[in-house]
């Protein structure tokens, strides 16, 4: 089975000639593994010449007689081409690679968390945001659909927004704030999620009109055009919805999701409720 097809110019691939040529990529399955990163379930693919290795996209030298050339265009892949007698030869056991490879992730990490705006700010920006917006008829009544009392849309505290929805006095360190002044938002409601002290670390929307699988989503600064702009995470970490309640308690709830879902349980239990992107539903005595 083939996928789509890649053009390549050779010059940026240490091929020697300038020509354009277009290569047809299979997949690397079953038996026919890749040599870069072993894999066999389809991550990987090769082409005439090439090699896309998902996992292995950094220069850590020679790994089976290919050496990494550049990125894909969308940063995913490393492209790798055969080593030749020109490149500096650095031929390094999959160990070392990965302690680069590690040592490397984590000074990424340690870059990326150096960025995030500091929770208090976040919190202050964030409230100011929402307090700038409303909750327009057509979100109320989904809202409304899905079950919510009065008291507990405003509870919920969510505001619509529009696509690229122009902010004032918001800092661009702010996620999900692009350059210029406008929100990197699409059609849809927003809604706060807190910490553990109540402050709002981090905003979601759920989107109008589109499919069930793709409506929810963060709200982040980082894009196409600007791949560096702040995320939602905290300490690195995509994170959690702590809803509170007035006690006194002697469970707290673990939901999945972190929104409606999290929100109702800890407002009708009268419990406090963690909840997370992908986790597992449950509770604790």
């Amino acid at each position: 089975m083939t996928s789509t097809l890649l053009d390549l110019n050779s010059p940026h691939l240490g091929f020697g000639s300038s020509t354009r040529s277009t290569s047809k990529l299979t997949p690397f399955k079953r038996s026919n593994h890749c040599p870069i990163c072993d894999s066999n379930d389809g991550r990987c693919s090769k082409g005439d010449e090439i090699i896309l290795c998902l996992t292995e996209t950094y220069d850590v030298g020679i790994i089976n007689g290919y050496k990494l050339r550049k990125l894909s265009k969308d940063n995913n892949w490393g492209v790798w081409a055969p080593h030749s007698v020109d490149d500096n030869y650095n031929s390094v056991n999959w160990q070392t690679r990965k302690a680069i490879r590690d040592q490397q992730a984590d000074e990424e990490r340690r870059q990326r968390i150096a960025k995030e705006l500091p929770i208090d700010q976040r919190d202050h920006l964030y409230r100011k945001l929402l307090s700038d917006l409303s909750l327009c008829s057509m979100d109320q009544g989904d809202l409304d659909r899905r079950g919510m009392s009065q008291s507990e849309i405003k509870g919920f505290n969510a505001v619509s927004v529009g696509q690229f929805q122009r902010v004032q006095n918001l800092s661009s360190d702010l996620p999900g704030v692009l350059p210029g002044g406008i929100l990197n938002s699409q059609g849809g409601y927003l809604w706060p999620l807190y910490d553990v002290h109540g402050q709002i670390v981090a905003l979601q929307l759920r989107k109008r009109n589109v499919h069930q699988d793709n409506r929810y989503i963060w709200l982040s600064s980082s894009t196409r055009r600007h791949p560096d702009g702040n995320g939602p995470h905290v300490n690195g970490e995509i994170p959690l919805a702590v809803y509170k309640s007035f006690g006194p308690y002697s469970r707290i709830g673990l939901v999945e999701g972190t929104g409606i879902k999290p929100f109702l349980t800890s407002t009708r239990l009268n419990i406090p409720v963690i909840g997370a992107a992908g986790g597992h539903v449950g509770l604790i005595s």
